[in-house]
């Protein structure tokens, strides 16, 4: 949807910063209500005869950001995946895209967006873990989980027997069922 200011002929839509591509930066709900509300004060500010599209057009973004909040914070765990989860995952994901393509049925999916529909299940049902062990993030927490466990194997002297425990339960913990 395209509207355009009277003053500067700018779309509105540019106002929400592309919002549907870059939504990844705007997953926790205060940061979506101040985005969202920082547009319609901007629109009613600068083009008052455009605040009742703008308020509608918010709207849709709300519920839109709120379903891939709801993918993202659980596909960017570091984390093992049960069963259960992934299944709740699959129908947020299901939830999210069918929300975007009846509500902004004139826009394209995006790449990032093809990987989550198409991919990130596939992938999280054969590796049982998120997204998050991918990046700087899921090395930290494999780090602090090492060290954890060293913490507990501490009374080892041997380095090779205590390297060998450390390995052995980070692989149990990691992969449920691999004893």
């Amino acid at each position: 949807m395209q509207l355009k200011t009277e003053s500067s002929k700018t779309p509105v839509s540019v106002i929400l910063l592309e919002v549907h591509t870059s939504y990844y930066l705007y997953s926790q709900k205060e940061n979506i209500e101040h985005l969202l509300s920082s547009v319609v004060q901007k629109t009613k500010d600068l083009c008052p005869q455009l605040f009742d599209e703008a308020k509608e057009m918010t709207d849709r973004y709300r519920i839109l950001l709120r379903l891939f909040a709801s993918c993202h914070n659980v596909y960017n765990l570091a984390s093992t995946f049960t069963d259960a989860d992934i299944k709740a995952l699959e129908l947020s994901i299901a939830a999210y895209m069918e929300y975007f393509r009846t509500h902004f049925s004139d826009e394209t999916v995006t790449p990032k967006m093809h990987l989550l529909e198409y991919h990130v299940i596939p992938f999280i049902r054969k590796w049982r873990v998120g997204l998050g062990f991918l990046g700087e993030q899921g090395g930290e927490s494999v780090h602090a989980r090492i060290n954890a466990i060293k913490r507990d194997v501490r009374g080892l002297k041997d380095e090779l027997a205590v390297l060998e425990s450390v390995m052995k339960t980070h692989w149990v913990q990691t992969r449920p069922g691999a004893q």
